[in-house]
């Protein structure tokens, strides 16, 4: 070889020595493979750069010290936390109750320092223990007389149930049929054998009252009264009127399986009547839902989340209402479980039970107990992790402008047909009651409690819309798939 070709091959290996050592560095968040790809002081893990940590402590705020497959333990990044199931997570974690990516252990030891095994079976900080914890005793799975309480149903029975909810979570429920005693369905595990366990005491959730608790009628209504500042009370009524299935096109009786990802859409109707006004104002809040759906001969399981909530107020309302992104967009858990069955004029009707939901607060009794309206009551949470008490909406108008903190409790019953093989509308019951816990500024809440807000007594007024999701797109649903495309499906 010649002097000229060796003095260039070396100059060749000192550049590529060169490049190697000076290669630029990987900052946290990028992709990786090896340790040595990233930063200074940081681990590949999952294919990205982390911080390493021993504690939670170690960790940018709001983040949390987890262990991975490897054993290693970094901060989990903001894109690795949200789950439904657990194939969401990362390897190593699964899915925890407030469907967030955790560790799972059998004792404390399993854990990051400073963390503990919670009875779900998941590490959590002690400050996170209500919203990961199963409760003593499940829910009722069957049971339709009075007095009669339902045994606690099997998680193992359906396929998307976490490994972090144990079977032993069930219980059996009371006798009776008042919310206290069985006839209201806890949000508790069991109650949503689809997705995780992911209703916490903590953050309020969705009760169904009524046939499948062991109470004594399973189209229970529930009755609102108190008075208009938002404290009304709701209780177990069994006089409600069943909805009409508002809809015109016929059921197709070649649908008789509902099973798999449906977008659910519900539009409660209110009538709004504000001072020194004479008229009173139209508004729709629209909630839209992503659900799995199960069926066992006729009886249906609906699980999973919101996505999004849309106000959709009077254009002659002087305080219309803005849902900001924190709370259109919280994944906040539906769990509910109904029938798809003759309803006796020869077509499959599909009926949902009666189910209460309330945002912002945790209430020892969902269906009776006042909503508070004491920003510093221990009930009340941040829901919509926004920095303020219950969840934030903004008003805008000619009346006032500013923001409202609040809890909120809806009551709806679903009855619907499938309408095409894809698609099922129908009528909703629906009542709902709210108390504003604080506003910005102060005087809103005084002009609210000034105001009142019923449900619009007319039939149809209230309605649902459900939208099967194909197969070929069921793979890759989530909530951005569902924003970004609510309005083909929905007519949004």
């Amino acid at each position: 070889m010649s002097v000229s070709r060796v003095i260039g091959l070396i100059a060749v290996l000192a550049w590529l020595v060169s490049g190697c050592g000076s290669a630029k560095k990987i900052d946290v968040g990028g992709s990786c493979v090896l340790n040595s790809d990233c930063n200074q002081g940081l681990v590949c893990t999952w294919g990205k750069c982390h911080v390493a940590c021993n504690t939670s402590a170690d960790c940018p705020a709001g983040e949390a010290c987890v262990t991975s497959s490897d054993q290693s333990s970094v901060c989990q990044l903001p894109g690795q936390t949200y789950c439904i199931y657990n194939h969401d997570c990362a390897a190593g974690l699964i899915c925890g109750m407030d469907q967030q990516c955790r560790k799972q252990c059998q004792v404390d030891v399993d854990c990051p320092y400073g963390q503990i095994c919670t009875s779900a079976q998941t590490c959590v900080k002690p400050n996170q223990m209500d919203a990961n914890t199963v409760p003593d005793g499940g829910v009722s799975a069957t049971g339709s007389s009075p007095g009669a309480g339902g045994t606690g149903g099997s998680p193992d029975a359906f396929p998307y149930l976490p490994a972090d909810v144990p079977a032993s979570a069930g219980g059996t429920s009371g006798s009776g049929s008042v919310p206290d005693a069985g006839g209201v369905l806890s949000s508790t595990p069991d109650a949503s054998p689809d997705l995780p366990a992911d209703v916490s005491s903590s953050t309020g959730g969705v009760v169904s009252a009524g046939g499948s608790g062991g109470g004594s009628n399973s189209d229970a209504a529930l009755a609102v009264g108190g008075d208009s500042g938002g404290t009304a009370v709701l209780c177990v009524d069994n006089s409600m009127v069943r909805p009409s299935l508002c809809t015109s096109t016929p059921a197709l009786p070649s649908v008789t399986d509902l099973s798999g990802i449906w977008v659910l859409e519900t539009i409660g109707a209110q009538i709004v009547t504000a001072p020194t006004y004479t008229n009173p104002f139209n508004a729709k809040s629209i909630g839209v839902v992503l659900v799995q759906v199960s069926q066992t001969g006729n009886d249906v399981a609906v699980a999973g989340h919101y996505c999004d909530r849309i106000q959709n107020d009077d254009s002659a309302n002087p305080a219309k209402v803005v849902v900001p992104d924190a709370w259109a967009h919280t994944p906040f858990p539906i769990q509910r479980s109904g029938t798809f069955a003759d309803n006796g004029s020869g077509q499959l009707e599909l009926v949902l039970s009666t189910a209460i939901e309330v945002a912002g607060a945790n209430l020892a009794d969902p269906a009776c107990d006042a909503l508070p309206t004491d920003p510093n009551d221990p009930r009340v949470v941040d829901i919509d992790n926004d920095g303020f008490p219950g969840l934030t909406v903004n008003l805008t108008g000619s009346l006032l402008s500013g923001s409202l903190m609040s809890v909120q409790r809806q009551v709806t019953t679903l009855h619907g047909v499938a309408v095409a093989a894809e698609r099922i509308e129908g009528g909703m019951t629906y009542e709902s009651d709210q108390s504003v816990i604080e506003s910005d500024p102060a005087s809103i809440k005084n002009l609210y409690l000034m105001s009142k807000s019923s449900a619009d007594p007319a039939v149809c007024a209230s309605t649902f819309v459900m939208v099967k999701v194909s197969a070929a797109d069921a793979g890759a649903v989530d909530c951005d798939w569902v924003r970004a495309n609510e309005a083909a499906l929905l007519g949004l």
